[in-house]
Order: structure tokens, then C-alpha cells, then sequence
């Protein structure tokens, strides 16, 4: 009988698939403006068969990242298999990646597609400051007192936004407000609550995952606040504002430099 012949690798042409190589970022959901769900991935260098690539898929309560395997390449095409779940928000809320087909289209732009979902991503930032300059700092709400009214001073709303890479807690937010008793009425008593949020995307706006409190810093009782958002900075009235809009229908927050 003949010897068996050794198994047939996955089609990769050394140095063809170089211009997939980096960080790519999309809309599944919603528009470029007013995103409802947003996918990134970024490839590195590997072999057929290794997990060479990083997704981040955020949604209006999730976001999900983690590693997926090279099964084929070539100057025209990438597809993705076999993934697995590093990162989600809330906690075992995520699941494996499915099979994932990236289509150069130009070399700043790619489809992607999965199944039936497609979208067109865009070359994004990588790195470990990916966060843009003007949204870096601290920020801070200011109470109407039409709607605080004369206890404004009790009410505290902060954001801190700092420097880092996709995957890191690069929101913070910290809020301040009066405890309630069993019939609505305010106390003496304040709850302090601190919510972290993961970067997700680095393009414009900025997306982040779900806010998780952080339990060494919140009081109990603390409210939840849990929906995935997006950062934006304009002027308002000649002053820089920071709107933090929830990645659903809503209002979106305004804070301004502190």
C-alpha cells in the first residue's frame, strides 16, 4: 500500500496578505455617526493554523473579544476560523467568534463578512495610545438647577478618560448622588458608585464596552450602568464638551473640562 500522504496546509502565500496586516474597525450596526453595533480586528503575523488575529465585537450590553485562527490567505482574501473567547462583558455573556472572511477592497478598506453579516471596515489605529488628544482628562457634568434644584451640590458626575490600548479601561466614571428611602424621599446619606468602561474602538467616535462597577470604589445600592457608548468632543458656547452618547436611543451626557 502507498504511504499515506501528510495532510495539505491551509492556503498561505508568504508576504501576499500583507496589506491585511494591522488593525481594521466597522459599523455591523446603525451608522458611522450613531453606531448600534461595532466590530474591530486586527491581524499579525503567523502561520496557517495560528490565531493571528485580535477581534473586539461591542454591542448595546456586550462586548466580546478574543482570538481567531489563519485558515487561508492570499493578496485578495483572509478567512478566519476557529476563534475563542478572552474578554467579556458582562461576564459569560460571550461566544466564540464564527467563521470570519476579510475581502481587501482597497488599501484602506476591507469587507467583512460572516454568514449573511457584512460590513465595510476601515483601516484603524493600533498601539498603545490609541486614544485621541482632545478626549484625554478629566470632565465634568454641571447641574441645571431647574432640574437639581436647591440640593445641586449633593449631585457629583465625572469622567476621567485616559491613555491606553483597545482592551483597556480607558473610561472611568464616578458618581455622586443622595440615597433614597423606601418612598423616594432623599437622605442625609450619599452613594458613591465608579464605573469602568473597556476601549473598544479607536476611530471617531470612540467606542467603549459596557460600564462595570468597580466594587472597591462604589457604595452598595449603587445603580447600574451597564450599556455599551461612544465618546465625541465639540464646542458649546466656546467651551469643549465631551458628549458620552449610550450606544441605544437616549441623550447622550454632557461634561465639560474640569
Amino acid at each position: 500500500m502507498p504511504p499515506d500522504r501528510p495532510a495539505r496546509c491551509p492556503r498561505t502565500r508568504r508576504g501576499s496578505w500583507r496589506p491585511f496586516l494591522g488593525a481594521w474597525e466597522g459599523v455591523r450596526s446603525g451608522s458611522a455617526d450613531h453606531p448600534r453595533e461595532t466590530a474591530r480586528i486586527e491581524i499579525g503575523q503567523g502561520a496557517a493554523g495560528s490565531k493571528v488575529a485580535v477581534y473586539v465585537q461591542v454591542s448595546e450590553e456586550r462586548l466580546c473579544m478574543g482570538r481567531s485562527r489563519l485558515v487561508s490567505a492570499d493578496e485578495d482574501k483572509v478567512v478566519l476560523g476557529e476563534s475563542d473567547v478572552t474578554t467579556s462583558v458582562p461576564a459569560q455573556r460571550c461566544t466564540p467568534a464564527a467563521h470570519q472572511t476579510l475581502t481587501l477592497r482597497s488599501p484602506d478598506v476591507l469587507e467583512w463578512s460572516s454568514g449573511a453579516a457584512k460590513a465595510i471596515f476601515r483601516k484603524a489605529g493600533t498601539g498603545t495610545s490609541v486614544v485621541p488628544e482632545p478626549l484625554l482628562g478629566r470632565w465634568k457634568m454641571e447641574n441645571d438647577p431647574l432640574i437639581f434644584g436647591r440640593n445641586r451640590d449633593r449631585y457629583s458626575d465625572e469622567v476621567t478618560i485616559t491613555q491606553g490600548p483597545v482592551g483597556a479601561a480607558v473610561f472611568r466614571r464616578v458618581h455622586v448622588y443622595p440615597r433614597t428611602d423606601d418612598e423616594g424621599n432623599e437622605t442625609s446619606e450619599s452613594l458613591v458608585c465608579t464605573f469602568t468602561a473597556i476601549l473598544a474602538g479607536t476611530g471617531t467616535p470612540l467606542v467603549v464596552g459596557p460600564s462595570t462597577a468597580v466594587p472597591d470604589a462604589s457604595d452598595r445600592g449603587c445603580e447600574r450602568a451597564d450599556i455599551s457608548g461612544y465618546l465625541a468632543v465639540d464646542r458649546f458656547k466656546g467651551r469643549e464638551r465631551l458628549l458620552v452618547f449610550p450606544m441605544m436611543d437616549g441623550e447622550p451626557g454632557e461634561y465639560y473640562r474640569v
